[in-house]
């Protein structure tokens, strides 16, 4: 998986210095409807992960520390009504 930029993306990340490994991320941060502080980040898996969940492989989530808030991972954009998921799934593009 690669992080995304994406429209909605209003702060960027930097990445620690001393983990070469890792990159900037582009994310979103505000609040849900429910009030909460949330911070949405986009991913694109590689044509061989693509692959690989078409064959019922699992997607994992790697925290480092021992601390561990809700998350959640979804497949659809969580800027989009229902409805323009459910078209963006089917290839169509979402309305405006």
């Amino acid at each position: 998986m690669h992080p995304s930029t994406f429209f909605e993306s209003n702060v960027i990340l930097k990445a620690p210095k001393d983990m070469p490994n890792c990159t900037d991320l582009e994310v979103w941060q505000g609040r849900n409807d429910g009030g909460d502080d949330v911070t949405i980040s986009c991913w694109k898996p590689t044509e061989e992960e693509i692959e690989y969940l078409k064959n019922g492989g699992s997607v994992y989530l790697i925290v480092n520390g021992f601390i561990f808030f809700p998350t959640a991972l979804i497949c659809f954009n969580p800027f989009q009504s229902e409805a323009d998921n459910a078209e963006s799934v089917l290839g169509n593009e979402p309305s405006l």
